[in-house]
């Protein structure tokens, strides 16, 4: 239902667009898409109205921003000129099956990866691979080695699409090298979330050649980073993942270690599916010594890899099937002393009751549709756009999103953007657009932030740090930081407010960084308050570190968070730190205790 406000401002437009006055229509259509959650037809009956008033202001080009939007793909196609507007074009061309006609004038605009995307989707492969090639010739592409890479990744993809299979193993190998120095210096700077995407296109590359040894360098470096962080619920949904891969490539050895390290996981996680995979272990030891015997291996790898599983076995309690593992050692063949051994051990376990077999874990628990994202494709395009923002609103207005609000969410600020009399010299415009972008709130808008962000104006660099508070990502953080140690005291306190509004889930590692590394108060103050929003164990435990360690504002902020939180297993770990403390700060600890 619309408000009485919008109902009499939206009369007002409409009338003032019958009595021919279109710039004062538009200015209340406008007001009106500020809200982005109105039902369809009411907002559709706005762009209908901003549509109208545009045609008759002689505003084609913006008109054609609004037919995007209401994919009327044609029609938009006619308001752009592919020489100034190629990139809104092509995508009108694309979105209307016309891939051939997009990236050829892509093609021309100088974006070889848009023009190869493009390509593929029309099966022609020869032509992906001539865009691919000359995206590894750009010339803004010279010192980017992880962008490079990912150019290698692209081009062997399709190689092995069309067949060439020599050529695309060329083109793979330097993708690997490429990926996994970068993966090494992303690391060493303390980018893990770079780190990961290099890790990530490795194990999509083992997956298309059919190469264990960079699926295993995938997996396990992505399971190392993960377990780290704030995203360590995906590690079990990465270790089952590559437990069915080394299966199913008969890497039996690799798959039983991988099922253990699962179960020793779920264990610290708090999760109770450790028996599973230690169940899981314990058949998976077993085939390893199977498969060993009937490829004619040495038996005393059977022998080793038995005892694993009984090993593993005896931490279950299953004295049923580790007899059953006693009598296959037995029949293995081994000297005579050995075997009697084996025979009676199994022999002592005879007419041990199985234990139930457990259920797997339910995969909605930690499953996630987003675990694996296609950087390979993302990344380039985000370089290759280069932050220009009304080519990144433009295509998140024409993709179909989860939520309609962010479509309209970048429409509204395309239409800043491509304004005729937007410039990124007026800094009020800048500013205007920053909040905007700010308002869209996915990370794709990132990008544009941060070039606003380096605004010489502090108008604009005020409203980049502010716009990053509305984006809840760990790479809003970057520019956080660059605003707190801004010359502008305005740009400060807008950081202080966005560093205080980044409490999503995945922001504890960002924040608790931050919180130690900074020397500002105010900085680790507004942090501390963002972590006190967040309600995990690991939040918990760094909120009683910081009451322990910190007497001061932040040990009081710490206390004042902790008070009748009902995470799960806290309350034991505030009473061990009570037991190890003296003084004022263990009656601060058991005065939490007490309620």
């Amino acid at each position: 239902m619309l408000t009485r406000g919008e109902t009499v401002l939206q009369k007002q437009a409409e009338q003032a667009l019958r009595e021919g006055r279109p710039a004062e229509a538009l200015g209340g259509y406008r007001r009106l898409l500020n809200n982005v959650r109105a039902l369809g037809g009411a907002y559709e009956t706005w762009l209908a109205g901003m549509l109208a008033a545009y045609h008759k202001l002689g505003l084609r080009r913006m008109g054609g921003y609004l037919l995007l939007a209401l994919r009327r793909f044609d029609e938009a196609q006619s308001a752009f000129d592919p020489a100034t507007s190629p990139y809104e074009w092509a995508l009108c061309a694309e979105n209307m099956g016309r891939q051939q006609e997009a990236a050829a004038v892509l093609r021309s605009a100088g974006l070889p990866t848009s023009a190869a995307m493009a390509l593929e989707r029309a099966g022609d492969g020869q032509g992906a691979v001539g865009q691919w090639r000359a995206a590894l010739l750009h010339e803004r592409l010279r010192g980017h080695p992880y962008q490079t890479a990912l150019a290698h990744f692209n081009l062997a993809r399709v190689l092995r699409h069309i067949g060439e299979s020599k050529p695309a193993l060329v083109e793979s190998t330097t993708a690997q090298r490429l990926l996994e120095a970068c993966a090494d210096d992303f690391e060493t700077r303390g980018e893990r979330d770079r780190a990961l995407d290099c890790y990530g296109v490795l194990l999509r590359l083992g997956k298309d050649t059919g190469s264990f040894e960079n699926l295993a360098e995938g997996y396990l470096n992505s399971i190392r980073l993960l377990a780290g962080s704030e995203q360590r619920s995906l590690v079990l949904q990465y270790y089952d993942d590559f437990l069915e891969v080394a299966s199913a490539a008969g890497e039996w050895h690799a798959a039983a270690m991988l099922a253990g390290e699962a179960a020793d996981f779920s264990v610290g996680l708090g999760q109770m599916y450790h028996r599973y995979y230690r169940q899981r272990a314990v058949s998976l030891w077993h085939e390893a010594a199977r498969q060993n015997l009937l490829a004619g291996g040495p038996v005393e790898v059977s022998e080793n890899a038995l005892a694993a599983s009984i090993d593993v076995a005896a931490s279950l309690g299953d004295l049923h099937i580790i007899g059953r593992l006693y009598s296959a050692l037995a029949e293995l063949d081994l000297p005579s002393d050995k075997q009697a051994r084996y025979a009676e051990l199994a022999a002592r376990r005879r007419g041990s009751r199985p234990s139930p077999p457990v259920e797997s874990p339910p995969a909605e628990h930690w499953r996630r549709q987003d675990a694996y994202p296609e950087v390979w494709l993302q990344d380039l395009v985000e370089w290759e756009l280069a932050g220009h923002p009304a080519w990144v609103l433009a295509r998140l207005v024409v993709q179909p999103q989860a939520l309609i609000a962010t479509n309209r969410a970048a429409l509204r600020a395309l239409l800043v953007a491509a304004d005729e009399d937007f410039s990124l010299e007026n800094a009020g415009r800048s500013a205007e657009l920053a909040l905007a972008l700010g308002e869209v709130m996915v990370y794709e808008v990132l990008r544009p932030i941060e070039e606003l962000a380096s605004h010489p104006a502090a108008l604009v660099r005020a409203a980049a740090a502010a716009a990053a508070g509305r984006t809840p990502h760990r790479r809003s953080f970057g520019i956080v930081r660059q605003a707190l140690a801004d010359s502008d005291a305005t740009v400060r306190r807008e950081a202080l407010q966005s560093l205080r509004a980044l409490h999503f889930r995945d922001a504890f590692a960002s924040l608790a960084q931050l919180f130690r590394e900074s020397a500002d108060g105010e900085a680790r103050q507004a942090a501390l308050h963002a972590i006190g929003q967040i309600d995990t164990l690991e939040v918990g435990l760094f909120l009683i570190d910081v009451a322990r360690q910190d007497p001061g504002a932040a040990g009081e902020t710490a206390l004042r968070y902790l008070r009748g939180r009902q995470t799960p297993g806290l309350a034991s770990m505030i009473h061990h730190a009570a037991m190890v403390e003296s003084g004022s700060v263990r009656k601060a600890l058991e005065a939490l205790l007490e309620g």
